[in-house]
């Protein structure tokens, strides 16, 4: 394990596990806490940042996100936590187009971490509903997911029967005293936000999601 001292955490350049056959297979939890404990030694309050790699879902489960001055960092966060929830390759959701992504450990996150507690059991990301919409002259086989990302939420159409570029379009917002606000700009990465029974959907979710989240 490589660490190295930023402006407020402890960098990690490299961290790698083994297993019983001495193949490495990346970070293992007990490493993680390992290098927390090292910043808050340091004065740095357990805050961590790494580039991740290997298993998304391990470090989102071990409490890590991505930066927020990371372009697009709601929808990126909301799609390894839509895979992470429901077993899915990262691929289904990650586009081509994006880099490996910087991730952080906050320091309520590392506390969590420390004491064996992960966010996203804790949080109030679901599935809304699953339905078949009718877009672009097919059905289509979809889950409409909410994902609280703490401060922030995403709600996102995936269809379920693509294996990549997954997430038909999303709105995102602010969570602020328990209650969901966004301007109601509908996003998409492949055209479909003009699409009239996608923006109805997402209109729909929307009130859904917001009785479901303050209950």
């Amino acid at each position: 394990m490589l660490l190295s001292e930023g402006n407020d955490c402890i960098y990690i350049e490299e961290l790698y596990g083994f297993n019983n056959q001495g193949d490495i297979k990346g970070a293992g939890t007990q490493l993680l806490k390992f290098a927390s404990e090292k910043s808050i030694e340091k004065g740095y309050k357990g805050k961590l940042q790494l580039k991740m790699s290997g298993s998304f879902p391990f470090y989102y489960k071990n409490n890590f996100r991505i930066t927020k001055n990371t372009a697009d960092s709601n929808i990126k966060n909301a799609a390894i936590d839509y895979i992470t929830r429901n077993g899915e390759s990262i691929n289904k959701l990650w586009l081509p187009y994006w880099s490996t992504p910087i991730v952080e450990l906050d320091e309520t996150s590392a506390s969590h971490m420390l004491r064996g507690i992960r966010d996203i059991n804790n949080s109030k990301s679901k599935v809304l509903y699953s339905k078949q919409l009718p877009i672009k002259n097919r059905l289509r086989n979809a889950d409409i997911d909410f994902c609280d990302l703490g401060s922030d939420f995403v709600i996102q159409i995936i269809d379920k029967d693509k294996s990549t570029n997954s997430c038909l379009a999303y709105i995102e917002g602010k969570i602020k005293n328990k209650n969901l606000i966004t301007n109601g700009a509908i996003k998409s990465n492949w055209c479909y936000d003009q699409e009239p029974r996608i923006i109805k959907e997402l209109k729909e979710a929307y009130k859904i999601a917001q009785e479901y989240f303050t209950t």
